[in-house]
């Protein structure tokens, strides 16, 4: 697990959502093999709660957190909320 923000940017590169003022996702979609974990990252001053997949993250203003997503089965698309907009962003778990 990262200790600093600067490390969690290098481990997950390519495996990070970065969400900006507007709740906006970017990317807005990523692929990962099952298992992988993901970084939600908040660029907003503003403390937003996410819900990815069902499972809900209160995440402070330019607060982040690595987490892994859970499916049942492969593939599957799991969906990312940001405050009230829904389905910001997408994962596909392969």
């Amino acid at each position: 697990m990262p200790q600093s923000y600067a490390d969690a940017l290098t481990t997950y590169a390519s495996r990070r959502m970065q969400f900006d003022q507007y709740c906006q996702a970017q990317p807005s979609r990523i692929s990962i093999a099952r298992g992988q974990s993901v970084m939600l990252d908040n660029r907003s001053g503003d403390t937003r709660t996410f819900a990815v997949g069902g499972i809900f993250f209160t995440l402070p203003g330019y607060g982040w957190k690595i987490f892994t997503p859970y499916v049942a089965a492969v593939p599957a698309t799991v969906y990312v909320d940001c405050g009230s907009a829904r389905n910001v962003g997408t994962m596909l778990v392969q």
